[in-house]
C-alpha cells in the first residue's frame, strides 16, 4: 500500500488532503504540532499523527519515519498587519516554518531514503506569492523562499524521477483567515470549498504537475500578476483600510 505525508495536517486544507488520500487507499502520516480540535481515538487505523514541530526537524526524528510515495509540505503559519512592528523573533519563527523547516525535512528524508525514487513532493504555496503583499509581508516572503526552493528542488531530482510540484492555492475558509482579521466559517458550504481545492491539488501532485492552481482566485491572479504596478495599488489601499488606521 501505498504511503504518504502531510505536514500540518491535522486542520484545513492538510487534514482535507490527508482524508481525500485515505479515500484513495493511501497510509497517511500527518506530521502537525498538534492535533487541534481532532481526538486520537477517531483516526482509522491507515491514519497515524506524528507530534512533531516542522521548525525544529532531527535527523533522529526523520530516521523513525517511513518510507514515503508523496510527501507534501502544507504546514504554515502568517503574521499580518505593519510589517515594522514585527519583532525579529516572531518573523524568523514564520520563516522556520514555512520555508526553512520543510527545506530541512525534504534535505533529511532524502539522505535517510525516505522518499521513492519516482515519488511526489508537493510544496502548498499560495496564490499571494503572485501578488505584492503588504498586508503580510514575511509571510510573502516565506512563500517566495518555498517557491523557489521547490523549483530549484524539481532540477536537482530529476535523475531520481521524483516529481516536485507547487501548488498556488488563492483564499480559503481556514483558520488562516485570523491573521486577516476575518471569523473562520464553519459551515459545510466553506467546508466544500476547501474539500475541492484539496481534490484539485492531490490530484496534480499525483499526475506530477509542475505548477497547480487549483481554484478560479488562483487562476485569475495568474491571469492579472504581469500587471504588477495596478496590483500595488490595489493592495495597498486593502492594506490600509484593513489594517493601516
Amino acid at each position: 500500500m501505498k504511503k504518504i505525508l502531510i505536514t500540518g495536517g491535522c486542520s484545513g486544507l492538510g487534514w482535507e488532503m490527508s482524508q481525500l488520500a485515505l479515500r484513495k487507499w493511501y497510509e497517511v502520516d500527518i506530521l502537525d504540532i498538534s492535533l487541534w480540535d481532532k481526538k486520537l481515538s477517531d483516526f482509522p487505523a491507515k491514519l497515524q499523527y506524528l507530534e512533531g514541530d516542522i521548525s525544529q526537524i532531527s535527523a533522529d526524528f526523520v530516521e523513525t519515519l517511513s518510507q514515503y510515495d508523496v510527501v507534501i509540505c502544507n504546514a504554515g503559519i502568517s503574521l499580518s498587519g505593519d510589517y515594522i512592528e514585527h519583532s525579529a523573533e516572531q518573523n524568523l519563527k514564520l520563516m522556520q516554518i514555512n520555508a526553512l523547516g520543510h527545506m530541512e525535512l525534504i534535505r533529511l528524508l532524502l539522505i535517510h531514503q525516505k522518499i521513492k525514487d519516482s515519488g511526489n513532493i508537493g510544496c502548498i504555496v499560495s496564490a499571494s506569492q503572485m501578488l505584492p503583499f503588504p498586508i503580510a509581508l514575511w509571510y510573502a516572503a516565506s512563500k517566495w523562499a518555498l517557491d523557489s526552493f521547490a523549483w530549484a528542488l524539481s532540477s536537482y531530482l530529476t535523475w531520481r524521477k521524483i516529481s516536485v510540484s507547487r501548488v498556488y492555492p488563492g483564499p480559503m475558509p481556514t483558520a488562516h483567515v485570523k491573521y486577516y482579521g476575518q471569523e473562520q466559517k464553519r459551515d459545510q458550504k466553506s467546508r466544500r470549498k476547501v474539500q475541492k481545492i484539496a481534490e484539485k491539488s492531490l490530484m496534480w501532485i499525483l499526475k506530477r504537475k509542475k505548477k497547480i492552481y487549483p481554484d478560479s482566485a488562483s487562476k485569475l491572479i495568474k491571469i492579472v500578476s504581469p500587471f504588477e504596478w495596478i496590483l500595488a495599488k490595489l493592495m495597498y489601499q486593502t492594506y490600509k483600510q484593513n489594517f493601516h488606521r
